[in-house]
């Protein structure tokens, strides 16, 4: 019975009593002059700093991220867009370089055509030697040569003009001139006309004339003598010795009008004063100095000296024995 009572108690006094909290058995003790101490969670923690950091140190990420991101998609759209122009341009090159071909080769073609169409064109003209309207006109665009030489190439309009020159000159009377001897001509005409970039038809060209008189490569020896006398008579020589020692001709008095001074000298010496000496002066077939003695009623007593030079009928027949022809007509 006893213990049947005993554990009635302790079950009544297990569920009647409570266990109170540490907190409420040990209360906290105060100290003079110290605070008491205060629960963790009433302790106040600033984060905000540490949250603000964490913010920017993410958005700057995102920031480098989006850059990269831009960076890497520019990268990729050049990197497309010069693919694209190298595929283009590889197209257009392959383009160009199978049309050039192409066009080389129609241009081969069509030259060759036109060679053999020239080739027939002047074969038949040299052999038949044919001349009529139709072949004057196709040979007024085309050059079709009837002789060559070191010097030059006669068309066969050249040709043509030189033999009927010589048919009208092969009359009677005049000495007939060889048919050789006008080709030469006409050959070294043609020559020194591309020379002097001009256009004479003959030998007898006032201009031509004087041209060769001035050339040094023709005139070397007559433009030596005659320069070498007016440095002497610029020095102070003394005239009449000068002229007489260089000369090939020296004239120490004689009158002469202005009209015949023109057609001697090519110069009226009309602004040459009294004891006054010339510059060089070109007359047909050599070099003049003139010294003026006197001019009264447009009549001059004149002193002068004449050095020879080479004229282009003197340089023709001295190319002539050299000049290489070979004749395509017969």
């Amino acid at each position: 019975m006893a213990n049947t009572n005993l554990d009635g108690i302790r079950k009544k006094d297990a569920t009647t009593v409570k266990i109170k909290p540490a907190e409420n058995q040990y209360p906290p003790k105060k100290i003079d002059g110290l605070q008491p101490l205060k629960k963790i969670a009433d302790i106040p923690i600033d984060i905000s700093e540490s949250e603000e950091a964490e913010n920017e140190e993410k958005i700057l990420n995102i920031k480098t991220a989006e850059t990269r991101a831009k960076k890497d998609k520019l990268k990729k759209i050049a990197a497309n867009f010069f693919a694209s122009l190298k595929k283009i341009f590889t197209g257009l090159y392959s383009g160009l370089k199978l049309l050039c071909k192409e066009i080389a080769f129609t241009l081969l073609i069509a030259v060759l055509c036109l060679g053999l169409l020239y080739a027939a064109y002047a074969a038949l003209l040299i052999r038949f030697n044919f001349n009529n309207t139709f072949s004057r006109l196709v040979n007024s665009y085309i050059f079709v040569p009837a002789v060559i030489s070191d010097k030059g190439s006669l068309s066969y309009e050249e040709y043509i003009s030189v033999i009927n020159e010589v048919r009208k000159s092969n009359l009677p009377g005049p000495t007939p001139i060889t048919i050789e001897r006008k080709l030469y001509e006409k050959i070294i005409v043609n020559y020194l006309d591309r020379k002097y970039s001009i256009n004479a038809d003959q030998p007898g060209d006032k201009k031509l004339d004087g041209l060769v008189l001035k050339d040094d490569d023709i005139n070397y020896v007559g433009l030596s003598r005659i320069n070498k006398i007016k440095e002497l008579m610029d020095k102070g020589g003394n005239f009449d010795d000068v002229f007489s020692k260089y000369g090939d001709y020296y004239s120490d008095g004689e009158n002469i009008s202005k009209n015949d001074a023109l057609k001697k000298f090519n110069n009226d010496l009309s602004g040459l004063g009294v004891n006054q000496t010339s510059p060089i002066l070109y007359g047909d077939n050599g070099y003049y100095i003139v010294k003026m003695l006197e001019n009264k009623n447009d009549i001059a007593d004149i002193k002068y000296v004449f050095v020879r030079g080479k004229t282009i009928y003197d340089y023709i027949t001295e190319e002539a024995g050299k000049i290489k022809m070979l004749r395509l007509i017969n």
